[in-house]
């Protein structure tokens, strides 16, 4: 958090206690009796961050560029920064661990299994990682981990025309030294699922275009978001639904189930092709405004 808040990232900053640590253990008390049980926990305090989660704001085109943008500052912002944690870190929500799923396809239904094994297949016979530019990630840039404010002095101007400032960035628990692609890739999948101002195939178009004014792609990196945002897809629901399957009072797993996986199987149908048209063609549109 530090190394991001100083290339221009906000977020939240450690307070230390009175003995000059970020983090230690205090006992908490089960009653106010005298004697009581107590269990120890690992406390820590961070600075209040000003804004509201992403989700709580219309996803017009303004606000995906924009997002796309913030994307690229966090990218640029991670450069440079190393620790040895992260050269043995992994998780299963890493994007490259996409073929992790099979152990999990068990739970679903025959026909949102048979699409989940093809984005399986597509992931391991199409995307070679060691091609792809490699950098810590954030790891889960998705609707509720990036924080946002309509800019100021706006007025009544109308919501598709609303400009937002982006206030901060949280929850860093799946950072991973990983291909830099994959944050781009999290972050088009979640704000896919969420959108219904536009054509939700047309959101990685309006992302890109923000992402491009301040970072590069490669041709293989750009060639690979078809597969890379439909894996995303997959990890989310797949993963929910086994959670879900565990314990059926989780509704929250389900978080993104209600509209993702239509939302997969329709972009999962739609030719590579045609989307890397429909998205540089959105990417080139702003180009031209400038």
């Amino acid at each position: 958090m530090d190394h991001l808040r100083n290339g221009g990232v906000p977020t939240q900053e450690s307070v230390p206690d009175k003995n000059g640590e970020v983090m230690s253990y205090q006992k908490i008390y089960k009653s106010k009796e005298q004697n009581s049980d107590y269990i120890q926990h690992i406390v820590r305090l961070l600075t209040y961050l000003p804004g509201d989660v992403l989700l709580n704001y219309p996803f017009t085109s303004n606000l995906l560029y924009e997002n796309g943008k913030f994307v690229a500052q966090i990218a640029n912002a991670f450069k440079g920064f190393q620790h040895d944690f992260f050269k043995n870190f992994d998780s299963k929500w890493n994007l490259g661990n996409i073929p992790m799923l099979k152990e999990y396809v068990f739970v679903l239904k025959p026909e949102d299994r048979k699409v989940v094994n093809e984005v399986i297949e597509a992931f391991e016979n199409e995307i070679n990682p060691a091609n792809l530019t490699k950098s810590c990630i954030h790891g889960d840039l998705n609707e509720l981990n990036i924080l946002a404010a309509p800019a100021d002095g706006q007025g009544d101007i109308p919501m598709e025309c609303k400009r937002y400032k982006f206030t901060g960035l949280i929850d860093f628990q799946d950072t991973t030294y990983s291909c830099a692609i994959y944050d781009l890739a999290i972050n088009v999948a979640y704000l896919m699922i969420f959108t219904n101002l536009i054509n939700q195939l047309d959101v990685p178009g309006h992302i890109l275009a923000g992402y491009l004014s301040l970072q590069q792609l490669t041709e293989e990196e750009f060639s690979s978001l078809k597969v890379l945002l439909a894996g995303r897809l997959c990890q989310s629901l797949v993963y929910g639904a086994h959670t879900y399957y565990l314990d059926p009072t989780n509704d929250y797993v389900l978080h993104t189930a209600k509209t993702g996986w239509t939302l997969l199987h329709k972009f999962w149908a739609e030719p590579k092709d045609k989307l890397e048209s429909r998205w540089k063609s959105i990417t080139e549109s702003y180009q031209l405004q400038k």
